[in-house]
């Protein structure tokens, strides 16, 4: 097997995830990370349809590979309807 290099995520380590807020609070499932325009967006399924967060920091605060969970910071209204 190849070492993978530090910090790298693939979409098949997060598809079928969880996506919490900081404090914990669940945002939704993970349904896939796309490659748009140079530039990777999550997408998770919410309560009220799926919405695409942009894969960057801050908003991604933190990925757990091995526990499939993202920790997120999202700005107001991006994960709104």
């Amino acid at each position: 097997e190849v070492p993978r290099p530090e910090g790298d995520v693939y979409h098949f380590d997060l598809e079928g995830g969880r996506a919490v807020d900081a404090g914990g609070r669940e945002l939704g499932g993970v349904t896939g990370l796309q490659d748009v325009a140079g530039r990777s967006l999550l997408e998770i399924r919410t309560p009220t349809g799926t919405r695409d967060v942009p894969f960057v920091e801050p908003i991604v605060v933190s990925v757990d590979v091995a526990r499939k969970l993202v920790v997120l910071d999202p700005p107001p209204g991006l994960l709104d309807e």
